[in-house]
């Protein structure tokens, strides 16, 4: 699918709606679909699907505006933004739980010196995207419904703070990733609004010398860092994900139609 305008909101209201973000009028992340769209004809597929005799359901992050409604969904599952650490949505009581909590990059070693990149204090098997795969699963193993579903589902990783936890901020060398992408008129044009932006309380990381020199200067020191991060720990990511694969795999049988996508923007 080709978008009009490739940020986070405007890229869902896009894909909630089917049409662009010039017709739905979503032009930035501080904006939502018009209350009133309804009454001019602009229906959400959820809605349209539920119309159509379908349950829907929407896990993860949506990044809604109010960040609970449903938009069509017959129900939601919620986690949001990672950086929305005061959002008590249904991760935030899951972490709570397990002894856990939300918190802010900037509560983590290295935060701002690596420009957001951050080893997590949550532990592997509580991530967010770990938990919304299981979320994910135990919504399809549980489906007992004869109406066909539609899920979609959205993983808050990609975006940044970014954030592994210790058992595998290891496993990526700096020194083997690839070159930044190169420099375009379009980024010189809106780069100084960008540094702007994230130099707000949010976020608060200063990109004004993130070059790629700097990065090659750096990297050593990265290294470094992580390998102290990480000392003594074990990578098991795959042990959680190829749960979440069987328990899917186990209720394939049933009508599905499935949606995901991850964020990163």
């Amino acid at each position: 699918m080709r978008l009009a305008l490739p940020l986070c909101v405007p890229m869902r209201a896009s894909l909630l709606t089917g049409r662009n973000a010039i017709a739905n009028g979503v032009l930035g992340n501080d904006q939502w679909l018009r209350p009133d769209r309804e009454a001019a004809g602009v229906q959400t597929w959820p809605q349209r699907l539920v119309a159509a005799g379908y349950a829907t359901a929407a896990i993860g992050k949506m990044h809604f505006y109010p960040w609970d409604i449903s938009e069509g969904s017959s129900a939601r599952v919620i986690a949001e933004d990672k950086r929305h650490i005061r959002i008590q949505d249904d991760y935030y009581h899951y972490l709570q739980r397990h002894g856990h909590a939300k918190r802010h990059g900037s509560e983590h070693d290295g935060y701002f010196e690596h420009k957001g990149a951050i080893a997590s204090k949550i532990p592997a098997e509580h991530q967010v995207d770990v938990w919304v795969a299981d979320e994910a699963s135990r919504f399809i193993e549980g489906y007992r419904d004869d109406r066909p579903f539609a899920l979609m589902v959205a993983f808050p990783g990609p975006h940044d703070p970014y954030d592994p936890p210790p058992e595998l901020a290891g496993l990526f060398d700096p020194a083997a990733m690839p070159p930044s992408i190169p420099a375009t008129a379009d980024s010189a044009a809106f780069g100084e609004s960008f540094i702007a932006a994230y130099l707000r309380p949010w976020n608060g990381v200063d990109y004004t010398a993130f070059t790629e020199a700097r990065s090659g200067r750096s990297a050593p020191i990265t290294r470094r860092w992580w390998r102290r991060l990480t000392r003594g720990s074990g990578a098991s990511w795959p042990r959680w994900s190829a749960r979440a694969a069987r328990r899917t795999r186990s209720s394939s049988s049933r009508r599905t139609t499935a949606i995901s996508w991850a964020t990163t923007t």
